[in-house]
């Protein structure tokens, strides 16, 4: 018990949810040929945090890309493609150790303190 004694699971967005999260990034960024129907599908299993983190880092190779050039470079689907490799979706990661917990595998989490779910 304490300030947050309640867990809430919220699973990664679907696909319209990821496609608003990545147009919201946008603002008043110089966009070229971006496909965001396509983004969408890439980033599959992706959290809300995956995608910023993903934006980001195509921000920063557009703007790595202008300093090359001294010229405007705009975030391009090129810019998307490069930094899609450095990007790793969390919740595979966490949806594997709680599996691990629950399991009783993993005693770390606090599940491991908690009756087994279905037992």
């Amino acid at each position: 018990s304490g300030r947050f004694d309640r867990s809430l699971y919220v699973g990664p967005p679907d696909a319209a949810a990821r496609e608003a999260l990545l147009r919201m990034q946008v603002g008043d960024l110089p966009m070229g040929e971006v496909d965001f129907a396509e983004l969408t599908r890439l980033s599959d299993g992706f959290t809300g945090s995956d995608l910023v983190s993903w934006f980001e880092r195509a921000v920063e190779d557009a703007l790595g890309r202008a300093m090359e050039g001294d010229v405007l470079v705009p975030l391009d689907r090129v810019a998307f493609a490069r930094t899609l490799p450095g990007v790793v979706p969390v919740a595979p990661q966490w949806f594997s150790r709680l599996r691990q917990a629950v399991d009783g595998r993993d005693d770390s989490w606090p599940l491991g303190e908690i009756e087994r779910w279905g037992q």
